[in-house]
Order: structure tokens, then C-alpha cells, then sequence
């Protein structure tokens, strides 16, 4: 087995590195959630009178299972970044571990589809994980504080020096903490893109999953930009409304892989996508480390004015956008 790998015994398989065994587990996991949850959900409904709502809404607080809830868009909010000090001090040692309190921060202002904080009561929160100068090969995992380390990895590198981003969503413990176990040592960045909040009813803040839908290639025409943007260029990018990605006007957010290809720059390039008409927030959704590169990543955006999001290229690149879903707006139907 690999330095620094856990093992876990599912039937017959040992977890390691070995995909084929992780998918295993991953099955046994949801198969035995599944068939806890269907008992649980049966007992509910073998007592008079019982309805299904009534009966699901029993069994998943027995499982301590979140019933519903809705999306919150923020700016996006840097809350750590242990260069500069902020959430924690870096650079953080290898195969060491860090918990970082995430709900109920006060971090950030306010911001279009937000607060840019993540209040007390979240469920869940939308991160973008960045680790930068890594010490040497490795990854980071993100889980709920107070639990046990999931055998999962969120973002990976495959050597010193690498700055990798990766998108992570991840549920949140009644305190609001979260653990990063980082095995490659270095320095990290995390910014919040949105969070999750108990809701039983809900107009805005319901996903609606789309066709995969590309709206920008600057390889082309396609979006209205020809040609790669140049160094520190910011475009405006219509969502909603638009002829193309099915987004309607009054949508509240976008979710979007971003592809930056072939950078103009590297040694620290990167990307970010915030709502149109607000201040470029001191955030990235990707980097690109070398000229050449193309690096892609998925994202939550809030929707700014005219229904647009702002992309700035700190290097220049081509960008290539396509729309995975959108969020509802206070105008939707409950």
C-alpha cells in the first residue's frame, strides 16, 4: 500500500487507491443508506393515518438526513488563505490536518445573490479549494468537522510546487467546522461560492440541471468574443435571457464549467467568475501554472446586471464556457 494511504475493509475489497475497489465501496455505502432509509421509511408508514411526506420527513431526521433545502449565492468570499493569515497560518505541513470554522463566519461583504457569509443553520456549503506551492505530491480532503476522515480526495497534485483548484461541495456540522487533511503540505486557499440552508418550501434557490450547454469559445465567436481575452481583460458574459444555455431571466445563479486553454501567461495565472457589476473579487476559480496550459473547473456564479457574469483573465487565455444548470430566483413558483 501506497505512503500515507488508509485502508478500509468493505466485503472483500480493501480500499486503497484502486478505483474499481473505491466504486465498490461507494455502492455497499449507498446500497446499506438505501436499505436503512426504505426501513425506516416503512416503519413511518405502518402508523395510522400516516402520509408519505410525513412518513419521509420521519425518516430521514431518524438517519439525521437534511430533508430539503435551498441555494444562497455569494460574491464569491475568500475565507482562507494561509499566506496571508487569514482562516489559518501556512504553509500548512504535510499529512497534517486543519479545522477551520466555516459557519457562522462573518467573513466578506455583501454581494449580488448574498451576504458573502455563511450564517449559523447552514446545511451545506459551496467551496472552491486551491492548493498552492505544494511540498510534494499528495492531495487535500474537505469533510464535516467532528467526523471521521472520509477515504476520499478533493484536490491532488502530483508533485512540489503545483498550484491546483478543484470545486467542492460539502456538508456542514451543526458548529459550522470544517476539517482539510492536507497530505502535500503547502499553502491553502478556499473560497466560499454559496451555501445551502433548511427549507421546506422554497421559491429561489432550486437547481434546475440543464443539457450541457457551451455559450463562450473564444476559439471562435461563440458567446461575443473572438479570440483569446489579454492580460487583465475582464468580459461580460450574458447567461440569462440569452439565445443559448436555456438560463431564463430572474434566475438567481449559474453553474458553469470554466476552461481557461492555451494560457498566454503562467507562473500564477488564473481565472474568476463573479455577478456582473459588483467589484472583481479577490478570488480565483482556476489556475494556470505554465504557458500552454488548459485547465478547466465548475463553478456557481451568482447572476449580476442584465443577467451576466464577469470572467477576468489575470494571463490571457482562450475561454470556453458551458452551462450545467441554473438557480432559481424569488420570482419562481414555490
Amino acid at each position: 500500500m501506497a505512503e500515507g494511504s488508509r485502508a478500509t475493509k468493505v466485503g472483500d475489497c480493501l480500499i486503497n487507491s484502486e478505483t474499481a475497489c473505491v466504486h465498490r465501496a461507494l455502492s455497499w455505502s449507498r446500497f446499506t443508506a438505501t436499505a436503512t432509509l426504505a426501513a425506516l421509511l416503512a416503519a413511518a408508514l405502518s402508523t395510522p393515518g400516516a402520509s408519505v411526506a410525513t412518513a419521509s420527513v420521519q425518516a430521514a431526521s431518524a438517519l439525521a438526513l437534511p430533508v430539503t433545502g435551498r441555494f444562497v449565492g455569494v460574491g464569491p468570499t475568500r475565507i482562507v488563505d494561509t499566506r496571508l493569515g487569514l482562516g489559518a497560518t501556512g504553509p500548512l505541513a504535510p499529512a497534517s490536518t486543519t479545522t477551520i470554522s466555516v459557519g457562522g463566519s462573518a467573513l466578506g461583504g455583501s454581494a449580488a445573490g448574498g451576504s458573502g457569509a455563511v450564517p449559523a443553520g447552514a446545511t451545506a456549503v459551496a467551496l472552491n479549494v486551491t492548493i498552492i506551492e505544494s511540498i510534494r505530491s499528495g492531495w487535500v480532503t474537505v469533510w464535516p468537522g467532528g467526523t471521521e476522515q472520509p477515504v476520499v480526495s478533493n484536490v491532488n497534485v502530483t508533485g512540489a510546487g503545483q498550484t491546483v483548484a478543484n470545486f467542492v461541495l460539502v456538508a456542514l456540522p451543526a458548529d459550522g467546522a470544517l476539517s482539510f487533511y492536507d497530505h502535500s503540505g503547502g499553502h491553502l486557499v478556499v473560497d466560499v461560492a454559496g451555501y445551502w440552508v433548511p427549507a421546506t418550501v422554497a421559491t429561489a434557490g432550486r437547481f434546475t440541471p440543464t443539457v450541457p450547454t457551451r455559450v463562450l469559445d473564444t476559439r471562435g465567436a461563440l458567446g461575443g468574443h473572438s479570440g483569446k481575452l489579454v492580460v487583465g481583460e475582464v468580459f461580460d458574459l450574458g447567461i440569462a435571457g440569452a439565445a443559448t444555455g436555456g438560463v431564463p431571466e430572474g434566475a438567481a445563479a449559474v453553474a458553469l464549467t470554466i476552461t481557461a486553454h492555451d494560457a498566454t501567461n503562467g507562473g500564477g495565472a488564473w481565472v474568476t467568475a463573479y455577478p456582473a457589476g459588483v467589484t472583481r473579487p479577490i478570488v480565483s476559480n482556476l489556475n494556470l501554472p505554465a504557458v500552454g496550459d488548459t485547465v478547466p473547473n465548475l463553478t456557481i456564479v451568482p447572476l449580476g446586471a442584465g443577467g451576466k457574469v464577469s470572467i477576468f483573465s489575470s494571463g490571457g487565455a482562450h475561454l470556453i464556457v458551458d452551462i450545467a444548470g441554473w438557480f432559481t430566483g424569488d420570482g419562481a413558483v414555490n
